[in-house]
């Protein structure tokens, strides 16, 4: 029984170093002004401003686990184009995406019209660098700008699903 257990918690001590330990207490507060939104995350995380409408946050210690957070100007998509359309052109760029870094076994969960806070959403798994990944692709349209939100994450991740719940738009 030794024999078994050792080798599950080595493994499991090895995930939480390249998904990131989970984090507690202080949030940071988020605000982009230009195009109106804001993401709450925990102090102590990694956040870059990859350019003025995007942002990407992490835990510091973490590997795969990150989001990614964009807007851009534009006319609505999602709301005058048809659902099948939608869900091809993500498939597609998700597919693209993950073929660029060497992803491989992509697998299409959902990819649908999202109720609630969220327009659209795409969830997924896939391998790589060896690691089973998952994620989701989350779009919210206005009638001047286009949102999308990425969570990518190697096991349960409460704190990145946190973050994406704190979004909002402000004005």
């Amino acid at each position: 029984m030794k024999r078994i257990l050792l080798p599950i918690l080595v493994i499991g001590i090895l995930l939480l170093n390249a998904c990131g330990a989970p984090s507690g207490g202080q949030l940071v507060h988020y605000v982009n002004e230009e195009f109106g939104f804001s993401v709450d995350y925990p102090k102590g995380w990694l956040l870059e401003e990859i350019n003025p409408n995007e942002i990407g946050i992490k835990p510091e210690d973490s590997e795969y686990n990150q989001i990614q957070i964009g807007a851009d100007y534009g006319e609505p998509i999602i709301s005058s184009m048809p659902a099948s359309w939608v869900a091809t052109v993500n498939e597609a760029g998700l597919q693209q995406f993950w073929d660029m870094r060497g992803g491989s076994n992509l697998n299409i969960l959902i990819n649908e019209p999202a109720s609630g806070k969220w327009d659209w959403v795409a969830s997924f798994t896939v391998i790589y660098e060896g690691t089973p990944l998952q994620g989701s692709f989350l779009v919210k349209e206005t009638p001047s700008i286009l949102y999308t939100a990425t969570i990518i994450q190697c096991m349960d991740w409460p704190e990145g699903q946190e973050v994406i719940n704190s979004f909002r738009l402000i004005e």
